[in-house]
């Protein structure tokens, strides 16, 4: 199955089968969606993290979306960016990207909690992606914007 974000919603494709098919229409009000992750929910199943600018962030799970925005902790609904990578202590981090700069972590619940960054906040400096490394013994956070 292969997920993909547009400007109208969410899209998958399934070998074999119907080549396309609309799986929800979040995002589809603003100006698309823009991040989706697709990893096990640890149960033998799957999870999907969608990202759409303006309708904040959709979690499929068990057969049920369930959406967040500023409501639930959200600095903006405009998300970028969803990317699993490990934090600086070497645990295995669910982190979320916003348009204004924002970093945020998902923990479990789901939860958010913001992470402190170095920049200034600004509508052109969206964070689109974060790479953790090891280089020489350090670990390090690199982050896009």
């Amino acid at each position: 199955m292969l997920w993909l974000a547009t400007e109208n919603g969410i899209a998958r494709a399934i070998v074999g089968g119907n080549p396309w098919g609309a799986v929800s229409q979040f995002g589809s009000r603003a100006s698309g969606v823009y991040a989706v992750l697709v990893e096990p929910d640890g149960r033998g199943g799957e999870r999907l993290w969608v990202g759409a600018s303006g309708d904040g962030l959709a979690l499929y799970e068990d057969r049920r979306w369930r959406f967040f925005t500023e409501r639930d902790g959200l600095p903006t609904s405009w998300v970028r960016m969803i990317q699993r990578a490990p934090d600086l202590e070497g645990r295995d981090t669910l982190w979320l990207g916003f348009s204004h700069g924002e970093l945020m972590r998902i923990l479990p619940g789901p939860r958010f909690e913001p992470v402190a960054t170095p920049w200034e906040k600004s509508e052109s400096q969206a964070v689109l992606h974060v790479l953790a490394r090891t280089h020489d013994g350090a670990r390090e956070l690199w982050v896009a914007r």
